[in-house]
């Protein structure tokens, strides 16, 4: 972990020293780490989330992690409310997630990892709860979304896979 920091360290160092008008600016889901700054460099370490970060300048495109607004367009549930009252246990999982829904209704669940490939989806119909195997998923990070297409609503859910 701490080489792959100091890689994208002195990579962030090399692109700023060549095109420092580019700003790069701190954002991040990380529930630790921190940030760096000096002169017009900023150097962000996250420890235990993947960090988001997405700069274009001309024709260059710097991106690291998890943007998550794709996930959203891909869906297409941008202007869709939040679908508040959702569980998922046990988080993280090895096995079986549990899942219990708000209300009964035709939901859409999908499963992505963390590089956006869609590892499951599941269509609930009638029901409140439900159980998704992921005993074959590789450990990780995954984002579980639930989608009410009807009432325009849905939400995300992040889990860890051990």
């Amino acid at each position: 972990m701490k080489k792959i920091l100091i890689l994208t360290a002195l990579f962030l160092l090399f692109v700023s020293g060549i095109y420092s008008q580019v700003n790069i600016v701190k954002s991040s889901i990380s529930t630790a780490g921190g940030s760096a700054t000096t002169g017009d460099i900023t150097v962000i370490a996250a420890i235990g989330e993947v960090a988001a970060q997405e700069k274009t300048q001309g024709n260059i495109l710097l991106s690291e992690g998890f943007i998550a607004p794709d996930f959203y367009d891909y869906l297409g549930i941008e202007d869709f409310e939040p679908l508040p009252g959702i569980t998922l246990f046990p988080n993280p999982a090895s096995d079986i997630i549990n899942l219990t829904l708000p209300y009964n209704g035709n939901f859409d669940v999908r499963i992505f990892d963390i590089t956006q490939k869609e590892m499951n989806i599941e269509k609930p119909e009638g029901t409140r709860e439900m159980q998704l195997k992921v005993r074959d998923f590789i450990p990780g990070t995954y984002i579980l979304f639930v989608i009410d297409h009807k009432n325009k609503k849905s939400s995300a859910i992040k889990f860890v896979k051990l």
